[in-house]
């Protein structure tokens, strides 16, 4: 049901979509309803208070995003964080339920990991392959980890594989030798800490007395364990210099797995074999429906950028959808994916002032559609200003015209007053008249008709109303009808918005001289 009366005053300007039982509904381009009964009575509603109503939670997680990001200051930084460890706290909580994106309402653990992964990067300045990241993201891991662990008394081991996933190598190393682990102290210590292995080897020789205490052997907690299985995969994943089948076991338990070979990618001896290892890990989680595990682990290979969503060899396109299957298209415009993707945008600018992702740009148009819909119209501007500032920074070879197009067609639907021969120019979108402003056909602005020559003498004769409106001529000029097309033809515009790099260098220099990047908010 709709809530209390906004306003009973006439309603112009929006096309009607949809009737009832002589019941006209029609929908304005700045989130607002028009019901016009068949009594003549005509109600207008707030789409914000429609939706308050019935989506609460979804229509205040719109409100609430920080975005959109221009420059990085403390401020905005300060926003972004605390909007992470807010939804962080929801997903984790379970208010996955208020979720439209079935990745995160399916495996909320895995989104609020991503979202954490995020956090981390934004402080490390959108650095991955640095000591700063891996010192906040490591223990984020080790966390999700223990959290799959069974329950019980630890024992040594599963202290000694714990320290492993935290990073903590040396520490581990250490209470492998005190706990007489000396099979796993000699191997991690080869493999992760070699300035540690003679040092190892010494306390062997000494702890090889008659006497001495031997560990206890692997207990059946042990096995199952999921930061055990991790390490022994890793030791035979390097025997066999190539990893093995990834079973689903190691795909429930894949942050211990992803934790432990993120050691092994940042030792240059082994780098391939464990960022090969990390991208089949990926491949097969976002496979099977946990989409934000796999682009975790896509991202914490190296220094990442988001890929364009027709490109043969993207891995992510959109944080939390897996664009490589056809049924997730629609998928691309949910709110939550966007927000967490220019989050990730924002992030590699703390770190380069000019970073830019190109390939979202389309997205953030359609999210700007869906914000002017919803009633947000405000931060719809500020999305389009924005937006405009971000394409003049990216080569013309990069955005179709058609893109361009689009953005231009829906900035003149948030702004008539930019559009030319409106004939509501000095009206807002949508705004309600008591009566349609009349339209000036003379150009000294008076209001009566100008007279044409219709006999061939040049006589003048008042023209004849026709007998029937031409329909052709009413869409063209319908204002909001134009801007649906602007709508539709985003979704041409949006899977070919990112052309192929091999356009002419001619294009492309004429592109990347206007690529002065310049934006604030």
């Amino acid at each position: 049901s709709l809530p209390a009366e906004v306003s009973a005053t006439p309603f112009r300007g929006a096309y009607p979509s949809k009737s009832s039982g002589g019941v006209v509904v029609a929908f304005s381009a700045d989130g607002r309803v028009l019901r016009a009964a068949p009594d003549g009575n005509t109600k207008e509603y707030a789409m914000q208070d429609v939706l308050r109503n019935s989506l609460g939670e979804w229509h205040q997680s719109l409100e609430s995003f920080p975005g959109p990001f221009g420059r990085v200051d403390d401020s905005t930084t300060e926003a972004v964080l605390q909007y992470l460890e807010d939804i962080t706290t929801k997903l984790e909580s379970g208010g996955s339920q208020y979720c439209t994106l079935e990745a995160a309402a399916q495996f909320p653990k895995s989104a609020a990991t991503a979202c954490r992964f995020l956090h981390c990067l934004v402080k490390a300045n959108g650095r991955v392959q640095s000591d700063a990241f891996w010192q906040l993201f490591a223990p984020v891991l080790a966390d999700h980890a223990e959290a799959l662990r069974p329950q019980g008394e630890t024992s040594a081991l599963q202290r000694f594989c714990a320290k492993v996933c935290q990073g903590d190598v040396t520490g581990a190393v250490q209470d492998a030798c005190l706990a007489g682990m000396w099979p796993y102290a000699m191997a991690l210590s080869r493999l992760l800490d070699p300035g540690s292995n003679g040092t190892v080897l010494l306390k062997f020789v000494e702890a090889a007395k008659p006497g001495r205490a031997e560990a206890a052997p692997m207990s059946t907690q042990d096995a199952e364990d999921p930061t055990v299985c991790a390490l022994l995969f890793l030791f035979k994943c390097v025997g066999k210099g190539s990893p093995p089948e990834i079973t689903e076991k190691v795909l429930a338990g894949w942050p211990a797995y992803a934790a432990v070979f993120s050691l092994l990618s940042r030792r240059h001896d082994y780098a391939n074999l464990a960022i090969s290892f990390i991208e089949s890990l990926a491949a097969r989680l976002a496979g099977k429906g946990d989409v934000f595990a796999g682009h975790v682990c896509y991202l914490m290979t190296g220094e990442r950028t988001l890929d364009a969503v027709d490109a043969p060899s993207s891995l992510v396109c959109v944080l939390g959808v897996e664009h490589r299957s056809p049924k997730n298209f629609s998928r691309l415009l949910d709110p939550l994916a966007l927000q967490l993707s220019e989050i990730f945008e924002y992030a590699l600018r703390c770190g380069n002032a000019d970073s830019l992702c190109p390939t979202i740009q389309p997205f953030k148009l359609a999210h700007a559609m869906l914000l002017a819909d919803m009633g947000l119209t405000d931060k719809a501007r500020r999305y389009m200003v924005l937006l405009q500032a971000f394409v003049k920074a990216v080569p013309q070879n990069r955005l179709s015209d058609a893109f361009r197009s689009s953005m231009r067609e829906f900035n003149e639907v948030l702004n008539p007053s930019l559009s030319t021969g409106h004939p509501f120019q000095d009206a807002g979108v949508g705004r309600t008249f008591k009566e349609p402003p009349k339209r000036p056909d003379r150009m000294d602005g008076s209001q009566e008709p100008p007279k044409r020559p219709d006999r061939m003498d040049g006589s003048q004769e008042p023209p004849k109303r026709p007998d029937r409106m031409d329909f052709t001529e009413t869409v063209e000029s319908d204002p909001l009808i134009n801007a649906g097309k602007a709508v539709l033809g985003f979704g041409k515009s949006l899977f070919s918005a990112m052309k192929g790099e091999s356009a002419k260098s001619e294009t492309q220099s004429q592109g990347e001289a206007q690529g002065g990047f310049y934006f604030d908010k």
